[in-house]
């Protein structure tokens, strides 16, 4: 398992049909860079940074999962 993938993955509905499963940091990243720009707000935000810092190891995986 490398580290930077979540122990758990994360399925995000994308559509009403398509779920997408988010298995580690880079998978989260690339969601986040397809987020459609009129909808980013505090919660892209938040998620951006911490995914950004697991990637600089000042906080734990777990915390960009979250």
């Amino acid at each position: 398992m490398s580290e930077r993938t979540f122990e758990n993955p994360v399925f995000v509905k994308t559509s009403e049909s398509v779920i997408q499963e988010i298995a580690c940091l880079e998978d989260a990243c690339d969601f986040l860079r397809a987020w459609p720009k009129h909808r980013r707000g505090v919660i892209y935000e938040t998620a951006k940074r911490a995914c950004y810092r697991a990637f600089d190891e000042l906080v734990p995986l777990t915390a960009a999962r979250e």
